[in-house]
């Protein structure tokens, strides 16, 4: 027997063909009948069609637009926390003016 590269990969396609056979005599069922279903109604069908080409464009849309949407959102997470942090009773302009306050009491 021949051991070339060329023979062992022959060898192994018709084995890989015999061993998925059943599984494409399925497929190839099920294929036909869905030409049967679409033979006998071309308005439905074109209707499923049409149906699934709209989702298909807007979760490819979702898909594209999901990083910028993900950017948006983290940089209004991260003026919310700059909002609270200087606007808060205890933040930096606070205590800013409360140090005004005693200077001024000091130079009165």
């Amino acid at each position: 027997m021949d051991a070339s590269p060329m023979v062992k990969w022959k060898d192994a396609m018709k084995e890989l063909k015999e061993a998925l056979e059943p599984v494409l005599l399925i497929v190839a069922e099920m294929v036909s009948k869905i030409a049967e279903f679409i033979s006998a109604h071309p308005v439905l069908a074109a209707a499923i069609i049409a149906i699934v080409t709209v989702l298909g464009i807007l979760l490819g849309l979702c898909a594209a637009l999901a990083p910028l949407m993900l950017v948006i959102t983290s940089g209004a997470i991260t003026w919310a926390g700059v909002m609270a942090a200087l606007t808060s009773p205890n933040s930096f302009g606070s205590c800013r003016r409360r140090r005004f306050d005693c200077y001024m009491g000091i130079i009165r």
